[in-house]
């Protein structure tokens, strides 16, 4: 099935927010997928991937917990959102684009980093690379990734080190996409999240839905 951009980033939306996520939270979560989908990557799966393991594990125990120069979770997984979102808000205090390292331990779906790198290139006016096993990947305000292991690239879960780089590789896309198609599974599984954020009918409310048509 197939989305524009536009809708898919308001179902991420929502479905971030039906899984609990905060709204300022759920709101780059909905960024994150719909910049991967430009590209054709399946952010959007990613996410609902995400999501599922939030349910799970609990949202405390995904959040980063961060000791100079080594990221990780309460639980040994660490949520690529609140890892993203911290590495974007402090790039240039995190002191990237002077040779510091960051290693963030078991990233679930490191996918959803990459926008988050792109942000913190911007700040830094320097190419941004993230790398996990069999994938090195580049933000410069264009996405470069090489892959050296078929599918490493949607790992569930990984290591990842972020660093400043002078390389810049060959771009990943040429034109962004307007549109994400994804399977029908990936699609239900976001719905599913996003139906928590609908307000349960009241009697009230369906009484005035009976009657929206009395006065045409």
């Amino acid at each position: 099935m197939t989305r524009s951009l536009n809708e898919t980033a308001a179902l991420c939306k929502r479905a971030a927010r039906g899984a609990g996520l905060r709204w300022g939270i759920a709101e780059e979560a909905a960024w994150a997928a719909r910049w991967l989908a430009g590209f054709g990557l399946p952010g959007p799966g990613a996410l609902a991937s995400l999501l599922a393991e939030h349910e799970i594990r609990g949202h405390a125990a995904l959040w980063v917990r961060t000791s100079s120069e080594v990221w990780r979770g309460e639980s040994g997984a660490l949520c690529p959102l609140s890892a993203g979102t911290a590495l974007a808000d402090c790039a240039r205090e995190l002191g990237l684009s002077e040779g510091r390292e960051i290693r963030m331990h078991g990233v679930l779906q490191p996918l959803l980093l990459l926008p988050f790198a792109e942000s913190a290139a911007e700040v830094l006016a320097h190419p941004v690379k993230l790398c996990w096993q069999g994938v090195q990947a580049t933000c410069d305000g264009t996405l470069s990734i090489a892959e050296a292991e078929p599918g490493a690239l949607g790992l569930s879960q990984a290591d990842v080190t972020c660093c400043a780089t002078s390389e810049r590789g060959r771009a990943f896309a040429e034109q962004r996409l307007s549109r994400h198609t994804a399977p029908a599974q990936v699609w239900e599984s976001l719905d599913r999240f996003a139906r928590r954020t609908y307000a349960p009918a009241t009697e009230a409310s369906r009484l005035l839905g009976a009657g929206a048509g009395d006065n045409d």
